[in-house]
């Protein structure tokens, strides 16, 4: 049998002969390092999670009630990239915060990303919110308690510096 079998063999190797063709290795340059992602700035940081919060409740614990809520929102989003800022509930005291504290810096700039504040007065409610870019402003909705985009800048301005008679601060985050 094994005769036999050894005879196939060549039968089949007379038949079909085997072609080899010697290939020379040629080794492959290796990959180019891939540059590394750039890194976020803080402000642009600030800036996905404000879009990634637009339609949701982003002060879901409500320390104060929703109709209220817009300095506890900014708030807990400035926590998410800033973990020791302190969860504010009043314009006021944000706007002071924010003043005193070196990450922000007051400008007259509007653009993304930057949080536009007009501090309640004794007598008068103020508001907050964020640039989501050189027009629109997101913010807390009294109504729904969602984060959705519900100011322009020209709206800003008639409501609360020419309505209301409040002051408007922009802070850049740093």
């Amino acid at each position: 049998m094994k005769k036999l079998l050894n005879l196939w063999v060549k039968l089949l190797t007379i038949l079909f002969p085997k072609k080899i063709e010697k290939v020379d290795y040629v080794p492959l340059d290796p990959l180019p390092e891939l540059p590394p992602e750039p890194r976020l700035t803080n402000e642009e940081k600030f800036v996905k999670l404000c879009i990634e919060g637009l339609g949701t409740d982003v002060s879901p614990d409500d320390i104060v009630k929703d109709e209220v809520g817009c300095a506890e929102s900014i708030s807990n989003l400035i926590k998410k990239i800033f973990p020791d800022f302190p969860i504010l509930v009043s314009t006021r005291d944000l706007h002071n915060r924010l003043s005193l504290d070196s990450r922000f810096q007051a400008t007259l700039d509007r653009g993304k990303g930057r949080i536009v504040v007009s501090p309640r007065t004794t007598n008068t409610f103020g508001h907050t919110g964020v640039f989501m870019d050189d027009d629109s402003i997101a913010s807390n909705d009294s109504n729904s308690g969602k984060f959705v985009i519900n100011y322009t800048w020209n709206s800003w301005i008639r409501e609360f510096r020419d309505r209301r008679k409040l002051r408007i601060f922009i802070y850049k985050i740093n």
